[in-house]
């Protein structure tokens, strides 16, 4: 099936693509994302294929709220501030995954990366497709990332089912923090600054 284009009017769409298994490219506040359901191996490797991406490297899992996030994985106190403090937002948290998701998200690292976009557009999505969804920036492994809709289509061509118009605001991929450990670790630095992430830590 050719891909399509959407306007983010069409969102009930967009919906039932991911919803069917198939690989949506959408904006997000930080960057377009690319991604699929998160339950469903088949759309796992669609999603590997579409972004030439090696199959051992984990995808972050977004959800539609905190509350959804807090349920797919074993946070501590600490863990679950941290979550109700600064998402939704510019974050992505690596944290321990609950042993029963599947083994396509965690790839057996026993660690999850959550991010609940602040994004209204993308909450409503995922609360549309009823699940979490594995997302990751829209582009080919190690290229630049895609700045619009019509250029997803040309990129990944009938990889993708449908990419959906808009605008994201920072075009700054998200922070990204591992809280698997004692104390916060940065792991990539983006909007949000990983010193105001530490400074709350360390004052629970």
């Amino acid at each position: 099936m050719k891909s399509v284009l959407l306007e983010e009017k069409e969102i009930e769409k967009a919906a039932d693509f991911l919803k069917d298994g198939k690989v949506v490219v959408f904006p997000t506040e930080t960057v377009f994302g690319i991604g699929v359901i998160y339950d469903n191996e088949d759309s796992f490797n669609a999603l590997v294929k579409a972004k030439h991406r090696s199959p051992d490297k984990p995808f972050t899992l977004m959800c539609h709220s905190v509350d959804e996030a807090l349920t797919y994985c074993e946070p501590n106190e600490k863990v679950s501030a941290v979550f109700k403090k600064f998402l939704p937002g510019e974050l992505t948290v690596l944290v321990k995954a609950k042993n029963s998701l599947p083994s396509w998200v965690t790839l057996g690292t026993g660690v999850l990366g959550i991010r609940v976009p602040d994004s209204s557009f993308v909450q409503t999505l995922l609360e549309k497709v009823g699940k979490a969804c594995l997302v990751t920036s829209a582009n080919i492994s190690g290229e630049k990332t895609i700045i619009d809709a019509k250029e997803a289509l040309e990129v990944f061509g009938d990889n993708i089912a449908a990419a959906v118009e808009g605008n994201p605001r920072s075009n700054l991929a998200s922070t990204i923090i591992d809280l698997t450990e004692a104390n916060p670790k940065l792991i990539r630095q983006g909007a949000l600054s990983f010193a105001t992430i530490n400074e709350y830590w360390r004052a629970l």
